[in-house]
């Protein structure tokens, strides 16, 4: 009974967990809350571990681990060991989280839990967001969304909530479940909307349109969406909304463009063996003179506003292959999850891949969450064949 017990808390915790992710980027208290739940989730499975005596090794640990140790080593040359030093501790709290929780395995009760935290998590930071925005698309600079806030991460945020909401509505044969589902996708997407984020909304689309794509009945609708949303972004150009073709052209996508061409002029050891965690703004700031784009941009540092570029230069092309590898040995064995939430985690990390090309997401719970789920989903899987098979 008590065994039963404590997986039921564990699976609450890891729901009341998953439903802070969304909150972080709209409210204080959403970080207040994922802090406290992950030293209470941290204890229960260091407490499992000890308990069984051993730990798995898997090649998803061993490349997760040297990754770690390198953005560790990289503090010793990084330009601002004082910025590295306060990075390197947030990325492994989310590597060692993912790993550890992930490897000790989730059942399906687990993921369904942790996608529904998730689901009601992201209404109540789209409530939030109605209120902070009064529903007008807001300005990204506008200070009074809240000083850490981000509403471009907030946005993306929403991507895996909405991909389960509208899972879930396509797969239930209850109209009342059909209805809450469709009020709270209705409810997420028009937050998006209003955030503005054009990366996340590319995303978002495409996310949605995977969903409908991987329903073979719903095939057409994928096919028609895509062509609706197509023509509308050929025909509607507003040159004042954020949303337009023309804006986004004449901006350069919020000076990205700008940023990523300044790369160019950064010396090639930063490329080899990284400048130091979170020390891209750092570099900008050094060599952005040396542009010809950079009397455009003026001084200071600037993020870089893609994953792969920022985790190139911080951590080298050393960093970067080893973390590939963890993608790589965590996603290679995704077919293997059930359909139902393949239908859910496949498309939402294909939109939030997408938005990886706009965004810094490394350091984000929203991106860490998903391979969470599939690495969490496979091991639990694993042992239940051994446990089976003995």
């Amino acid at each position: 009974m008590a065994k039963y017990s404590s997986k039921k808390i564990f699976t609450l915790l890891l729901m009341v967990y998953a439903m802070s992710i969304p909150l972080e980027d709209v409210s204080s208290y959403g970080n207040f809350i994922n802090k406290i739940i992950v030293v209470i989730i941290g204890c229960f499975v260091f407490a499992r571990i000890f308990r069984a005596r051993k730990l798995r090794v898997s090649s998803t640990l061993i490349f997760g681990s040297i990754f770690i140790f390198w953005a560790c080593a990289t503090i010793w040359w990084s330009i601002n060991q004082d910025v590295s030093f306060s990075r390197v501790g947030t990325l492994f709290a989310l590597l060692t989280f993912t790993i550890f929780v992930g490897g000790g395995g989730i059942t399906s009760r687990d993921a369904q839990a942790i996608l529904t935290g998730l689901l009601f998590g992201g209404v109540i930071a789209s409530v939030l967001i109605f209120y902070t925005t009064d529903l007008v698309m807001i300005d990204l600079n506008r200070a009074d969304f809240g000083e850490e806030a981000d509403p471009n991460h907030a946005a993306a945020s929403l991507i895996l909530a909405i991909c389960t909401a509208l899972v879930r509505m396509l797969d239930t044969n209850s109209w009342f479940k059909k209805l809450l589902m469709s009020a709270l996708l209705l409810i997420l997407i028009f937050a998006v909307i209003l955030l503005a984020s054009r990366g996340a909304l590319l995303g978002l689309f495409l996310s949605i349109t995977m969903v409908l794509a991987m329903k073979k009945r719903y095939s057409i609708i994928a096919l028609y969406v895509t062509t609706c949303v197509a023509t509308l972004l050929m025909y509607w150009d507003d040159p004042s909304s954020r949303l337009s073709i023309s804006y986004a052209l004449e901006t350069k996508g919020a000076h990205r463009l700008e940023i990523w061409e300044v790369t160019q002029v950064f010396p090639i050891k930063y490329w080899l063996v990284g400048a130091g965690i979170s020390n891209f703004p750092e570099v900008f700031a050094r060599y952005v003179s040396e542009s010809s784009v950079g009397y455009s941009l003026g001084g200071g540092g600037r993020g870089s506003h893609n994953t792969l570029l920022m985790l190139m230069v911080e951590v080298g092309v050393v960093g970067s292959a080893l973390f590939v590898g963890f993608l790589y040995t965590t996603l290679r064995n995704i077919r293997q999850i059930p359909t139902g939430f393949r239908n859910i985690i496949v498309p939402s990390l294909v939109g939030i891949f997408v938005v990886s090309f706009f965004l810094d997401i490394l350091y984000r719970k929203y991106f860490w969450i998903i391979l969470m789920i599939i690495y969490g989903l496979i091991s639990g899987m694993r042992k239940n064949y051994g446990k089976n098979t003995s």
